[in-house]
């Protein structure tokens, strides 16, 4: 199908969702799974949400006041369309069971800092819970554009821009997930597991896509 200045398919949402996948210091297992989501447009209008999964494979119970797999938010609605219709179709998310065990806490408030060229920080507060994510040794942006057929939906294009971090950190009230990144194949490079995602943009493939 020919390209037109206008995209045919219905906006799904836009935004930013950077991430932060982390494996044990010594070992394959799964230290932390975490998103962040600045939502702009939706159909469930604006918000923002930090998800953070300590036990991906496990109930999320971390047995204490605040659970190991958590989403930190200021639009619940919101935040759970993302996590059930995109989120659990994302590779590394996809049938984990401690993804269906993430309690949802009322954000009150998130903020963040950095230059987005050397480090960048984002930032949540509520329900007696702090998260905050950093990326570090940012790499040179790079622009991508995925049709459905390779995309994790299979129903959707995506629109993005990404910047490679290779140093990041996640704290939750102060306290470090004890996690490395790893590299791995994405986007048909090796790349490390953690990167800021801007101007992410998910449109339903016009119909006929392959």
């Amino acid at each position: 199908m020919p390209r037109t200045p206008v995209h045919p398919g219905r906006v799904s949402w836009s935004g930013e969702n950077p991430f932060i996948y982390m494996k044990q210091p010594q070992g394959d297992d799964w230290a932390a799974l975490c998103l962040f989501f600045r939502i702009n447009v939706s159909a469930h209008g604006i918000g923002h949400a930090f998800l953070v999964v300590r036990d991906p494979d496990g109930t999320g119970d971390s047995g204490g006041m605040v659970p190991a797999n958590l989403c930190l938010t200021d639009n619940e609605p919101l935040a759970r369309y993302l996590l059930n219709d995109f989120v659990s179709h994302f590779g590394l998310f996809r049938n984990r069971p401690g993804l269906a065990k993430v309690q949802y806490l009322a954000m009150e408030g998130n903020d963040r800092s950095g230059d987005g060229l050397q480090q960048y920080t984002e930032r949540g507060w509520g329900n007696g819970v702090y998260v905050a994510m950093t990326w570090s040794d940012l790499q040179t942006p790079f622009a991508a554009e995925l049709d459905n057929a390779h995309t994790a939906t299979g129903e959707h294009e995506m629109f993005s821009v990404f910047v490679e971090a290779r140093g990041a950190e996640v704290t939750v009230n102060g306290e470090a997930v004890a996690g490395r990144l790893f590299p791995r194949d994405f986007l048909g490079a090796e790349r490390y597991s953690a990167s800021l995602v801007f101007s992410e943009t998910w449109v339903e493939a016009p119909t006929g896509s392959e």
